[in-house]
């Protein structure tokens, strides 16, 4: 009897033996998982409802004062550059429109702003007096692998950082979705059986930090992937000043298009997302940002969601369906982008800050 019982015991101890590597893969699994889960955090769903309409009158804020706002570098460079100069605030964009800006560093004084973009900035060129009510403020679209580093010495010197990322101060995103007021189905593309089951990639970056080229390059061992800029193989460019009219060219030939970042960091989506929304193709997306954020998930596809370059071709095979492919398409139909405006945001900010005061003691880097 109590050999049995012996038997019995050690039976069981093997079994448990056996249970702790099941258990600890178990574990190895979930954390695996909720590890991936929270690389690119979840801020929401989609939801078209709440968009924007893409043409509606902004309604204007009533205000008490206005802002000076002196723009004191250059923008990578360049003087009086668009993106980067004096001109007014569009009502028909802003809601505040009572912030003036200026490139006349003599204004700097009596300015309640001084804006530098971080590519230009030095600090032997700072503002010789500041104000106890100034603001200074640090400004850049980039990407933290596509920026130069700031140095301790910037440390508690601006009031506010200006970047796309959330979790800044001033956010300045290069675009935002919206809805149109009217919604046709009709569309003058190709119809969908003459698109190729093939992608498009309008590349101009041949290398950067996000080893797209590497990924790219595999995956055309799959499907076919057509390159155009300065990275096409066949030296087929797109206009500088005219980017639209290579994408109404080449977009309707093709049911994919690649909207791979040249970084994959928080937050980071640039206006390659924006630009495709018109066109009936299915997006395929490399990046850090949330792309559920910006359409139904159930229209796009991200690379990052396959094991591998093969893994996402098998998946894109079944987009061969006709149904399917309309089906997807139909998801953001309606959904455009519009541009926004760093000025609006800053005037935004200024109105809405009172006398607060803070001073950034670490410029934010987003990753």
């Amino acid at each position: 009897m109590r050999a049995t019982m012996l038997v019995k015991s050690l039976l069981a101890q093997r079994w448990l033996v056996r249970l702790i590597p099941i258990a600890f893969l178990g574990l190895f699994v979930f954390a695996f998982a909720f590890t991936y889960i929270h690389v690119i955090p979840r801020r929401g769903s989609f939801s078209y409802d709440s968009l924007p309409v893409c043409d509606a009158e902004v309604e204007p804020v009533p205000t008490w004062r206005n802002f000076s706002i002196v723009l004191w570098t250059s923008y990578f460079n360049l003087e009086n550059h668009p993106a980067f100069d004096d001109s007014p605030l569009d009502a028909k964009q802003c809601p505040y429109t009572n912030c003036a800006f200026y490139v006349d560093r003599e204004m700097v004084e009596d300015a309640d702003a001084v804006v530098f973009h971080q590519a230009d900035m030095s600090l032997s060129d700072l503002p010789q007096t500041r104000r106890s009510h100034q603001r200074w403020i640090m400004f850049n679209q980039e990407s933290p692998p596509n920026s130069f580093t700031l140095s301790p010495a910037y440390d508690n010197l601006f009031n506010w950082s200006m970047t796309y990322s959330r979790a800044d101060d001033v956010v300045a995103p290069y675009f935002e979705v919206c809805r149109q007021a009217n919604v046709s189905d009709a569309n003058n593309e190709l119809g969908v059986e003459e698109k190729a089951w093939a992608a498009v990639w309008f590349v101009s970056n041949c290398r950067g930090p996000s080893n797209r080229m590497a990924y790219v390059e595999e995956l055309q061992n799959y499907i076919t992937v057509d390159l155009i800029g300065a990275c096409s193989p066949h030296n087929i460019q797109c206009p500088k000043t005219n980017h639209k009219v290579c994408l109404d060219t080449f977009l309707p030939k093709y049911r994919f298009v690649l909207a791979f970042e040249n970084s994959i960091c928080i937050d980071y989506v640039t206006e390659k997302l924006g630009n495709i929304l018109p066109y009936d193709v299915i997006p395929i997306f490399w990046g850090g940002a949330d792309y559920g954020e910006f359409l139904p998930r159930e229209s796009f596809v991200v690379a990052s969601d396959y094991p591998k370059p093969k893994d996402l071709a098998r998946a894109l095979y079944r987009f061969r369906n006709n149904d399917l492919f309309r089906r997807t398409l139909s998801y953001r139909r309606g959904v455009r982008a519009r541009g926004v405006s760093w000025k609006c945001r800053l005037c935004e900010k200024l109105n809405k800050s009172g006398n607060e005061r803070s001073i950034r003691k670490h410029l934010y880097q987003a990753s």
